[in-house]
């Protein structure tokens, strides 16, 4: 069975795909993160996305205080 759960990138309902640290990346983003490059309009939203990602748990809970 396919489970749909939320993109870590675009935040979308989408099909599991790429699981990194516990969070699912859809097969769109995972294509555009690495056909990206530093020129590309995209890319500094992607390395937000995936600072977010791999950023410990305790450290996003410390920033929400």
């Amino acid at each position: 069975m396919t489970r749909i759960v939320q993109c870590a990138i675009c935040s979308g309902p989408k099909k599991e795909n790429l699981m990194l640290l516990g969070r699912n990346i859809c097969k769109d983003c995972e294509k555009g993160l690495v056909q990206s490059s530093v020129d590309d309009w995209c890319y500094p939203m992607y390395l937000e996305k995936m600072k977010e990602i791999v950023k410990p748990a305790d450290i996003k809970e410390t920033s929400l205080r």
